[in-house]
């Protein structure tokens, strides 16, 4: 009777530890494919009875308007990882679209872009080197101010007038270092203009945060 509830507890006890073991393995593969999105409506009004000084976004007047689809993906491998994200709508075009103001639908432009109704936000790969330092290339939502253009990332679902004077989009290198949780440094060079996935000849601008 003792050999056998020996044995019960020795069996039981390997069992635990192939459990735990399988438990390890999948904990310490890669991170699965992240995929996150949003959709958005607004009904806005205004007691003057017309448009009173618009910012970029959700300018519609008396009307329930669509914004936009919002799609993003997210991978790591390793110390790398990669980050896109696509939107399509209203929100998404005109004034957030590189190349797409309504100017450049005139004939005898180049880039034949008008009203496009899908925008890039973000498209970029990042490298930890360690636990404190990462670098960053790509196409990627501006760190100038604090909103974006999607507004589920957004305080307000309106944007404010310094976020429609400035860039939405910042394409080039950063590094970042975090010298806590809470406190971190970045800087990198970007192309010579905002908001757009190409450079116009040069990569000349400094950011840093």
């Amino acid at each position: 009777m003792k050999k056998r509830f020996l044995l019960l507890i020795l069996a039981a006890s390997s069992f635990g530890l192939a459990a735990n073991a399988q438990d390890t393995i999948k904990t310490t593969g890669d991170a699965p494919l992240v995929l996150s999105g949003s959709v958005d409506t607004y009904f806005k009004t205004d007691f003057s009875g017309k448009p009173n000084i618009p910012t970029s976004f959700a300018n519609e007047l008396n009307s329930i308007s669509i914004g936009m689809v919002d799609l993003g993906l997210k991978k790591s491998v390793g110390k790398a990882s990669f980050v896109g994200e696509l939107s399509f709508g209203p929100r998404g075009q005109q004034e957030s679209i590189p190349n797409a103001d309504p100017g450049l639908a005139y004939v005898g432009n180049s880039t034949g872009v008008a009203y496009s109704s899908y925008h890039i936000q973000n498209l970029y790969v990042s490298y930890a080197f360690t636990d404190k330092f990462s670098m960053t290339a790509g196409y990627m939502s501006t760190f100038i101010g604090y909103e974006v253009i999607s507004p589920a990332a957004n305080f307000n679902y309106s944007t404010s007038y310094l976020f429609t004077n400035g860039p939405f989009q910042n394409a080039g290198l950063k590094a970042t270092y975090a010298f806590s949780d809470k406190v971190s440094l970045m800087a990198g060079i970007f192309n010579d203009y905002w908001n757009v996935y190409q450079s116009g000849g040069k990569v000349n601008t400094f950011g840093a945060q």
